[in-house]
């Protein structure tokens, strides 16, 4: 859930190039999803969710952090941002 909270900073982060935000929603409401999955099946089972669940939200949840580290990593991302803050100034 930490990862689903931080989603919105990294879209606002993404927003001058919609490839990277496109694919971070996605992730987004993939992780969502599997989230939503895993607590209707708890509740309406009584129990905690079980070992596949758990891992389809954390294999959704890593694919969600990948997508934002590879955004992160992108050398000509940093040097568009870095002209767009020179170009600010």
């Amino acid at each position: 859930m930490r990862t689903l909270a931080l989603l919105p900073d990294w879209v606002e982060h993404a927003r001058r190039f919609p490839g990277y935000s496109d694919e971070l929603l996605r992730k987004g409401h993939t992780l969502g999803v599997a989230l939503d999955k895993a607590i209707l099946s708890a509740y309406t089972n009584g129990r905690r969710p079980n070992w596949l669940e758990q891992i389809r939200v954390h294999y959704a949840a890593k694919a969600l952090r990948d997508v934002y580290k590879t955004m992160q990593d992108d050398e000509l991302l940093r040097e568009l941002v870095k002209d767009i803050h020179e170009s600010d100034d």
